[in-house]
């Protein structure tokens, strides 16, 4: 049976992987085709490493693998308690948008394409984490519900993260260490709070920056002021588990 489930991670991994490296996608023009070849290893080297570190992670015989992980963990952390997590990852759009209120031209898109963008981004996200939960069905590390393969939250977080990356990283590299940092705070306090594995964490914040990337990557009809296109934005809500 483990070795049954292990070759279905390792399966989803590949699916995913070979999504990403397609060297055509369906509709695309010959000049957007190049450009997505060109960029592939720039915007998902790092999605496709975290990713396969995570399918290590799953083996019990290696080095870091979860179950020591979390044991170390639980060991040290014994009663550690924190909600913390369920807001802190919101803090990269906020300050996105706060420094686009403050200075619109600041950031890399306007309110409507930065607003669309993030909605592409959250639909993906939640569009791979929930169906791989209860594809995998992966009991939580407190012995809770079969849902913790990849952490939603991480996911999320490194999405927002991802987003903030993109409007910001021409300003100042610092934004996106910013924003990553507190992804990874995000990632290391689910499984502080004992409520993933690392190999969770890790594949979550492979899907959020995967996510993301996918959404700017192919967000080629950009809304501007003179669009006679109405635009009514519903808020993309989802249950962070």
């Amino acid at each position: 049976m483990a070795k049954l489930k292990n070759k279905r991670y390792s399966f989803f991994i590949l699916c995913c992987a070979l999504l990403v490296v397609s060297p055509k996608f369906h509709g695309q023009s010959d000049t957007t085709q190049s450009f997505m070849q060109s960029n592939l290893v720039k915007h998902f080297s790092a999605p496709i490493l975290l990713a396969t570190t995570s399918v290590y992670t799953l083996h019990k015989n290696v080095p870091f693998n979860k179950y020591n992980v979390q044991q170390n963990i639980v060991t040290k952390y014994p009663n550690f308690h924190t909600k913390a997590d369920d807001y802190i990852l919101f803090a990269p759009v906020v300050f996105t948008y706060g420094a686009g209120f403050l200075n619109n031209s600041y950031v890399k898109n306007d309110f409507i394409n930065r607003s669309v963008l993030l909605a592409k981004s959250a639909i993906i996200t939640a569009a791979i984490v929930y169906p791989s939960k209860y594809l995998f069905a992966v009991q939580r590390p407190d012995h809770s519900e079969f849902d913790a393969y990849p952490s939603g939250h991480t996911a999320s977080a490194f999405a927002m993260a991802t987003f903030m990356h993109q409007e910001l990283k021409h300003q100042s590299i610092w934004y996106s260490v910013g924003a990553y940092t507190v992804a990874t705070s995000v990632g290391i306090m689910r499984m502080l709070n004992n409520r993933h594995w690392n190999s969770d964490v890790l594949l979550g914040a492979a899907i959020g920056i995967a996510s993301t990337k996918i959404a700017y990557l192919t967000h080629q009809f950009k809304w501007g002021k003179d669009s006679r296109i109405a635009l009514s934005f519903v808020p993309v809500f989802y249950t962070l588990r």
